[in-house]
């Protein structure tokens, strides 16, 4: 994850010099002592409920401790009073991007980065447009923080998806290959991977990623993503069973139903895949072409209306 700093002018933005207790409270929470910096801030805000430094570090240590509702509220109360707060709009930000409020998660991080560039702030604005379909604008402010902290391995795994999505499998691969290598290993980048790999026609590769993405925790994707791999492959009853396994995960994306519709044609279940392919129209009623060839060609073969 991409790491918050305590920006410089944040005096300034109080309007005071810090005092013993806030020196302490920066250096509690440069240390990762969130538990610690939430009581002292408690303490502050309880002495002075409009303590806005106090409420600004209680927000970004909600914010470490997964407590991003809180974090939103503490934020916006110090917004309010103190619109240029940097970190707040960063802390707020990212919150915003955890409980899925891209767009807001969007508009707080280019306020940020108005008044101050950072990586964290282009990593969020990355990372909730990579979330609403903007790919090629998740890869432009990925590349941005990767330009400030080229360690960033989160940021380079979601430029890999992005790129994934954004038709550049080549390019995922290289990013996700460089992720995975630097120790992030975990179930969403292999699963990535996994994607960008059956892009390239490389299905063995790609089944062996969801295999251990897989492993790791269930996810829709990763079954989505085997079962077609497996039907390339030809091995169609471990599709079927991937296919149905994604659905039962809670796949009732377009991307889902068309891996069922393809794992059923190989099975013969010509029927059965017509109504996957019109299960998968019905939620993207606009897709590839492609898609609806294949529902009338197991329109043809089963009998039913094309």
């Amino acid at each position: 994850m991409p790491t918050l700093q305590v920006p410089k002018d944040t005096p300034a933005i109080v309007g005071r010099t810090l005092t013993r207790d806030d020196v302490a409270i920066v250096q509690a929470w440069q240390r990762g002592n969130w538990d610690a910096v939430l009581a002292m801030a408690n303490g502050a805000l309880k002495a002075n409920p409009g303590d806005v430094f106090a409420r600004m570090f209680h927000g970004t240590s909600s914010f470490n401790l997964g407590h991003y509702d809180d974090a939103i509220a503490d934020e916006s109360i110090v917004l309010t009073t103190e619109p240029a707060a940097v970190m707040a709009l960063q802390v707020r930000g990212a919150s915003e991007y955890a409980v899925d409020r891209y767009q807001e998660a969007i508009a707080d991080e280019t306020r940020a980065l108005a008044l101050h560039e950072t990586a964290f702030s282009h990593n969020y604005r990355g990372a909730a447009r990579f979330m609403i379909g903007q790919y090629a604008d998740a890869v432009s402010d990925l590349n941005d923080a990767l330009t400030i902290d080229p360690r960033n391995t989160w940021a380079i795994s979601i430029r890999g998806a992005a790129k994934a999505f954004a038709d550049d499998p080549r390019g995922a691969l290289r990013d996700l290959d460089d992720a995975l290598q630097a120790s992030r290993n975990d179930a969403y980048t292999r699963t990535m991977r996994g994607y960008a790999r059956w892009l390239v026609d490389d299905y063995r590769g790609a089944i062996a990623d969801e295999t251990v993405a897989l492993a790791q925790r269930p996810d829709v994707m990763a079954f989505g993503v085997r079962s077609l791999a497996e039907t390339a492959s030809h091995d169609f009853p471990a599709a079927l069973r991937d296919a149905g396994a994604a659905v039962a995960a809670g796949g009732k994306d377009a991307f889902t139903y068309e891996a069922l519709g393809d794992a059923l044609i190989g099975n013969r279940m010509y029927g059965e895949a017509v109504k996957a392919y019109d299960a998968a129209l019905k939620v993207n009623p606009d897709p590839d072409p492609s898609l609806r060839a294949k529902r009338a060609w197991a329109a043809a073969h089963s009998g039913a209306r094309s």
